[in-house]
């Protein structure tokens, strides 16, 4: 009897065959692939052995003890068992937190960590015999490296009010406006540049080994790279990639103008002598393959880690001032009520930094999918078959295509909620040519096609996603998951989807009528990253309407604009003084000293956890869109819009008032 398939989600699945597909164009028919896991120790050691961990480890992550130690905790036994890998600073962190933390009652020990990818129920069950998994990532193909070159130690300052920090892509961390006011040192006292994870060479790759994500540059490197007058801004990052990253696409200078840069500038960035130059910085720089995949998958592992880390680092730097986190990241589709992981693994790290003495501000953009017609709503009649909008695929898309299903209930207290549609719910697409039409039915933790009889992406597969529960987690709501093949297939051996409008029909299998809700997946693409292709839509009208005395547009049901904020925006956490910790914000257009809602910007809807961004910034002008920032280099200058840029303006309000007298 075959083995039994393991399955996490539909964007996983999706996610390991293209992998795979890049492996064989490259000839490498075995690769060892590993998937991050997060997950929660079952037996955890004594907050006293964690402690005393930390002490012998010391403050280098690196120390040459990190491996053997780790297998002799109680507890953590785990990490040399099956092929088990970690990132010997994700463990310090995880420690630091438990140790901290300790005595009854108090969180579990949850880290990071890395197993080869477990295609099977078995595999997986071997993982699950020393952790609950709270989540899986996205896979990765490692390749084996010497070490990276070692960041030095952070150099100290006095008198810090208050740390910013921020997680983006293509950060230009060199830029004069992240300096001090004597312009040759920088803000930055360290920037995790991410790229996918790598092993060591040679007998270091044996299990038990340190996983690399990338590499730290602290603030003596980065002033050495400023201070070398032989090399410029564009050929110092061109050197570092070309180290961090295996795909030469990305092996080269960032662009002119950059996401992360223009984020991080009108957040934090700084005249010499102004109050702002004053505050140190810390910074999280994605993997640009997380900016290329809009969908998300790619880049919520690497955030959560990479918040992990910035807190950890902030500890390290001033433990009792304020960290301002901007994350202008997200992805539309999604359950919307606090319990995604991503949001609501944030949301834990900061009650626990709280906790223990910390104040940490994470800022979100709420998102810029309104009137981007993703979201539809529809009443399905008893026993019968509807049609949904059409599902417009574009030419040119080189990742899948993604739907989200989920029905509407309401909540104990009688607020519409999202959850899994009822079993034997049917869809049945049919192709643009109208040739072609597969009816497609799953049972929780199933796929149609099955997964066990095709070993790549069947042109379109439904996904039935079960839902998960854990001890003092939200709910993983179940979701049913249509997904489309690319139409422009990165590499041989996966199905191009035909394009054009791909015609959709639910059944609903019970005796009452069901309201569901349909939400397109997509994020936004971030500039200089074109790889992913346009991205699908419904089919839908636009209607004039007046806001405020302006005209501006609106989606025509079934399609709806209401909730097409954020995924990753609806968790809450405020402080003991009664204040939101978390904070979104929604962009604003102002013309003529009064201002209406961008028309991007998005919104959130009856079913959703909120009512919608904690705030609302001026981004666009009358005529004008975004805001001025700096471009990737130094003197350079670049417009950034969206929610992004709404996000930022807040995270700097929120920086100016913690520093303020």
């Amino acid at each position: 009897m075959p083995e039994k398939v393991f399955f996490w989600d539909g964007y996983l699945h999706c996610a390991r065959v293209l992998e795979m597909a890049h492996a064989r164009q490259q000839g490498d028919d075995d690769p060892l692939m590993l998937e991050p896991v997060f997950g929660r120790v079952k037996k955890p050691l004594s907050p006293e052995a964690a402690q005393e961990f930390l002490q012998q480890a010391g403050a280098s992550s690196g120390a040459p003890c990190m491996s053997e130690r780790l297998t002799q905790l109680k507890g953590l036994g785990f990490l040399a068992q099956d092929g088990i890998r970690f990132d010997p600073e994700e463990v310090l962190i995880a420690l630091s937190q438990y140790a901290s933390a300790g005595g009854p009652g108090d969180p579990a020990l949850e880290l990071f960590f890395y197993r080869k990818l477990a295609e099977t129920v078995a595999e997986n069950r071997k993982t699950a015999r020393y952790v609950d998994i709270i989540d899986v990532g996205i896979p990765a193909i490692v390749e084996r490296v010497d070490d990276p070159a070692p960041g030095g130690c952070i150099a100290g300052q006095q008198d810090i009010p208050a740390i910013g920090a921020l997680i983006d892509n293509d950060i230009g961390f060199l830029n004069g406006r992240f300096r001090y006011s004597d312009g040759v040192s920088t803000r930055f006292h360290a920037i995790w540049l991410q790229s996918r994870e790598r092993l060591h060479r040679g007998p270091s790759a044996l299990p038990g080994v340190h996983v690399h994500i990338g590499r730290v540059l602290t603030n003596r490197d980065i002033d050495a790279l400023i201070s070398d007058r032989s090399i410029s801004e564009r050929s110092a990052y061109a050197e570092i990639n070309r180290d961090l990253y295996s795909s030469d696409e990305f092996r080269v200078a960032p662009p002119l103008a950059s996401h992360g840069t223009a984020v991080a500038d009108l957040a934090f960035g700084a005249d010499p002598g102004s109050a702002m130059a004053d505050i140190p910085l810390l910074a999280v720089q994605l993997p640009p393959e997380a900016a290329i995949d809009t969908t998300g998958t790619t880049s919520e592992s690497y955030i959560v880690q990479g918040f992990r880390w910035l807190c950890h680092r902030a500890r390290q730097i001033a433990a009792d001032k304020p960290l301002i986190v901007n994350i202008s990241y997200g992805a539309m589709a999604g359950q919307k009520d606090g319990g995604k992981f991503i949001e609501n693994q944030i949301a834990r790290e900061v009650a626990m930094a709280e906790a223990d003495g910390q104040t940490v501000h994470v800022v979100y953009a709420f998102g810029n999918s309104r009137n981007s017609s993703q979201v539809a709503r529809l009443t399905l009649p008893p026993r019968s078959w509807t049609r949904a909008p059409a599902w417009m695929v574009p030419p040119e898309s080189g990742f899948p295509s993604f739907m989200e299903i989920r029905a509407i209930g309401t909540d104990s207290c009688g607020q519409e909620r999202l959850v899994a549609p009822p079993a034997r719910t049917r869809i049945r697409l049919t192709e643009p040519a109208g040739q072609n039409s597969a009816t497609l039915q799953a049972r929780p933790g199933k796929a149609d096609p099955p997964l066990e009889i095709d070993s790549g992406i069947a042109t379109c597969r439904l996904y039935n996603q079960p839902e998960r529960a854990l001890p003092d987690r939200p709910d993983q709501i179940g979701c049913l998951l249509l997904a489309i093949a690319p139409t422009r297939p990165p590499v041989q051996g996966i199905a191009a989807a035909p394009v054009g409008d791909w015609a959709l029909e639910l059944r609903n299998p019970t005796s009452e009528p069901l309201e569901v809700v349909l939400q397109i997946q997509r994020g936004d693409r971030a500039p200089g990253f074109d790889r992913g292709g346009r991205q699908s839509f419904f089919a839908g009208h636009f209607v004039n309407v007046m806001e405020n005395g302006f005209l501006t547009v609106d989606v025509v049901a079934p399609l709806h604009n209401a909730g097409t904020n954020s995924s990753y925006s609806t968790a809450r956490f405020d402080g003991p003084d009664g204040e939101p910790r978390i904070h979104t914000a929604g962009a604003r257009r102002v013309v003529l000293g009064s201002s209406v809602l961008a028309a991007y910007s998005g919104e959130a809807a009856p079913w959703t956890s909120i009512d919608g961004p904690t705030a609302e910034m001026p981004v666009d002008g009358l005529v004008t869109y975004g805001r001025t920032a700096s471009g990737t280099y130094t003197g350079t200058l670049t417009r950034l819009s969206g929610t992004s840029a709404a996000a930022a303006i807040r995270s700097r309000e929120l920086l100016m008032a913690a520093i303020a007298p």
